[in-house]
């Protein structure tokens, strides 16, 4: 059989097996194996299930992701969110609509610790949704505030997306890292400013706050900061000065969250029990995590062995198009894909085939297109029908609000809109995401 009629065959089957409830891992590792046998026979495929899945993961780089997810769990259970929304709360409560505002600044904090939008989705919407109904913002952009501003975490750096991107990939952790931090920035405030117009022409969306707080008291909240301020400097102070590699920072992000646990345990905020459970948690999702890169590996080497990939880049290169039109066409591409699979999903079944395209036949830098589609995933998180943000945010969500899927897809959109204004931006200014990686030391 030929090998690309072989690969939309298998692909075809990949999405039949997500479709009747496979997991997308196994899903992927089943059609990828399959592949590989109808390519080499018998021989070849059991080679490869013998040595690749190690030769895949027991690598070096990859003892980051595990280290970055504890950090996140650690930080939780030491109490940072509640942290991060009472020093937010008093330098943004008195803006219109700065209950929102102070939702959003807290996510952009939080996710300078957690690394995952689902960790940070979950805790925020356990502390911000009740205080924003409270104080009378309307129950939809309550809730969809904090599915959207969640997924910053995803952005501001450290970022779960960009350790696997960095993994694909070959590139440096630590300047993808950096290169999400002014995109991340952007992000947030192009959120602040779209819920400040909508509240301008509709107050009853998010009264301000009624508490005024001086100069002195949110200097002096800057205290509750204490943790994420730490984390920062570690993990960002050490990557920008080049004193300490990804995977260090990630190890002395661990130290740190757990002092803060121990600290929170000490003063009667936390208990062993949620230590127990940071740790517990974070091997379940490093289970997770791990058989995303062992499936998505098989399959990808399907499509290589398959020959596929240079079809792809040899047709492109012959449109007679520009390369922003493949750039622009790609990233609509992955609008409704996000629909259908999870983030890590979508990293590792399509940058194996987006990659070679845009940075190896277009010449685009390989880190500003690892936050473009960093993005593209922030997009999808809350763009049903798939939306993990949605659903863990209607999880969390208070139960006599009656929240429904509809409620948080629709106070989502103006958020969504401002993602692909964000996109837009750094189109057109690349320079935004590559600046602070070339500065590294």
């Amino acid at each position: 059989m030929d090998p690309s009629t072989l690969s939309i065959i298998m692909t075809v089957l990949l999405l039949l097996l997500i479709v009747i409830g496979v997991p997308i891992a196994f899903a992927m590792g089943i059609t990828g194996s399959l592949g590989i046998f109808l390519l080499g026979g018998m021989p070849t495929v059991l080679y490869t299930l013998g040595t690749y899945p190690v030769s895949r993961s027991a690598t070096f780089v990859l003892v980051v992701i595990p280290l970055f997810i504890l950090m996140g769990n650690l930080a939780l259970t030491g109490g940072v969110a509640a942290g991060a929304y009472s020093v937010a709360h008093k330098w943004l409560g008195r803006f219109k609509g700065g209950l929102v505002m102070v939702t959003i600044g807290a996510c952009g904090l939080m996710g300078g610790t957690t690394g995952s939008t689902v960790a940070e989705a979950a805790a925020m919407g356990k502390i911000a949704i009740p205080e924003m109904v409270k104080y009378g913002v309307e129950k939809r952009l309550a809730v969809g505030t904090v599915a959207s501003a969640g997924a910053l975490a995803i952005l501001i750096p450290p970022s779960i997306s960009f350790v696997i991107y960095g993994v694909v990939t070959y590139q440096s952790i630590g300047k993808l890292f950096m290169a999400g931090l002014i995109p991340g920035v952007i992000s947030a405030v192009i959120y602040m400013i779209m819920i400040y117009i909508r509240c301008s022409f509709n107050p009853n969306l998010a009264p301000r706050s009624e508490i005024i707080y001086t100069w002195k008291d949110r200097l002096l909240s800057l205290a509750d900061a204490w943790g994420i301020i730490l984390l920062f400097v570690i993990v960002i102070g050490g990557l920008y000065t080049g004193i300490a590699t990804a995977t260090e920072v990630g190890a002395l992000g661990c130290i740190a969250g757990l002092a803060m646990t121990v600290v929170a345990i000490s003063r009667g905020k936390s208990n062993w029990t949620m230590l127990w459970n940071a740790f517990f948690d974070t091997g379940k999702i490093c289970a997770m995590v791990f058989a995303f890169i062992i499936g998505a590996g098989l399959f990808s080497l399907f499509i290589t062995l398959a020959g596929v990939i240079p079809l792809i880049i040899n047709f492109v290169m012959s449109l007679q198009v520009s390369r922003l039109v493949i750039l622009i066409a790609i990233c609509i591409f992955y609008l409704p894909l996000g629909m259908f699979f999870d983030p890590m999903a979508m990293i590792l079944v399509t940058v194996p085939v987006f990659y070679p395209i845009l940075v190896q036949g277009l010449g685009y830098d390989p880190i500003w297109f690892g936050v473009i589609l960093v993005i593209l995933i922030e997009i999808s998180v809350i763009t049903p029908p798939m939306a993990i943000n949605l659903y863990i945010i209607k999880g969390v969500a208070p139960k006599e609000l009656e929240v429904t899927i509809g409620d948080i897809f629709y106070g989502s959109f103006w958020f969504l809109v401002m993602e692909i204004v964000l996109i837009a931006i750094l189109i057109a200014f690349p320079d935004l995401a590559t600046w602070l990686p070339s500065k590294m030391g």
